[in-house]
């Protein structure tokens, strides 16, 4: 296993059997992720590398040694440097962690590990959950919020930074759904076969709790700004999202929707996606800007092949 991997091995419970009207499924699945220690953490290195990059004082020396004393993070950012993602074909191969930050920049070096760094955090095979398409269309999500957030109107200002973390996370209880409740999960998955309706529908009628709201719960056990904490707990119903939240709820939940829409669906996301038609007016965008935005996910969509399959296999 490589440096900074987690492990999965925890302790064994009895299946929630799914529909049954005598249990309580979201006060066990809540409680009983509050009883596992080993919940997937974040790489201490994220938040180093997170410090050094927001220094002003920092160089691209400075920020080239801390990613260098986790090794096999550095590999996986080498390698992600050289994918078709970042270098065109005339590029010369990036040989060393300083150099992919002069030619990339801080931004994008600190955009890079903290995904690469997300992505590690999980790593257990899933039989209803594909990780690949998983995590493009969250890297999809997250580029198609930087990309929405820059776009919004004064009224509604979102960080363009905070946007791209949260599209990026924005899905991640289902990983936590898949990996510690494997048994309910799969049950949630086969029943969503034919239905004309969302899984985050599906998942509160059967498990009365969706990956939005547990997402949420890791984000806080992470110890992540609450913003980013409720604006995944809302991304599906931004109308619903405290009132300092909205707009970056907003910007995530259209992100996700263009991402499923035009480029690679979320897990279960393929079936009827309920989109809050509102939120186009409420952040400024006319039909124009609606157009070219699209364009610009589905483009990203399309480069995010090529940073997962980096990082997944590194």
């Amino acid at each position: 296993m490589n440096s900074g991997d987690v492990s999965y091995d925890h302790v064994e419970r009895t299946p929630y059997q799914v529909g049954q009207k005598s249990v309580n499924y979201r006060s066990n699945i809540l409680s009983d992720l509050e009883m596992i220690e080993e919940l997937p953490s974040l790489p201490q290195s994220v938040f180093v590398i997170e410090e050094v990059a927001m220094d002003p004082d920092s160089s691209a020396a400075d920020l080239a040694e801390v990613v260098g004393h986790d090794p096999a993070f550095a590999a996986r950012l080498l390698k992600v440097a050289n994918s078709s993602y970042y270098l065109g074909a005339s590029d010369q191969e990036i040989a060393s962690i300083q150099a992919a930050v002069a030619r990339l920049g801080f931004v994008e070096v600190r955009r890079m590990c903290l995904s690469v760094g997300i992505m590690r955090s999980f790593i257990r095979p899933s039989k209803a959950v594909n990780h690949r398409a998983f995590w493009e269309h969250s890297l999809t999500a997250a580029a198609g919020a930087r990309a929405i957030a820059a776009e919004c109107s004064a009224k509604a200002s979102v960080d363009a930074d905070t946007a791209f973390v949260a599209g990026l996370l924005h899905e991640v209880g289902s990983l936590v759904l898949d990996q510690f409740f494997p048994h309910e999960y799969a049950e949630v998955h086969q029943q969503l076969s034919g239905k004309r309706t969302g899984i985050h529908q599906l998942e509160r009628s059967l498990l009365e709790t969706d990956h939005a709201e547990v997402g949420a719960y890791l984000l806080q056990r992470w110890n992540l700004p609450m913003e980013l904490v409720q604006t995944v707990r809302y991304h599906h119903r931004p109308a619903d999202a405290p009132a300092e939240f909205q707009s970056l709820a907003q910007v995530v939940h259209l992100a996700d929707f263009i991402a499923t829409r035009f480029g690679v669906a979320g897990p279960g996301e393929g079936n009827l996606w309920q989109l809050d038609t509102d939120a186009w007016d409420r952040l400024g965008f006319d039909l124009d800007k609606i157009r070219r935005l699209r364009q610009q996910i589905v483009e990203e969509g399309e480069r995010s092949h090529a940073f997962v399959r980096a990082s997944l296999t590194a």
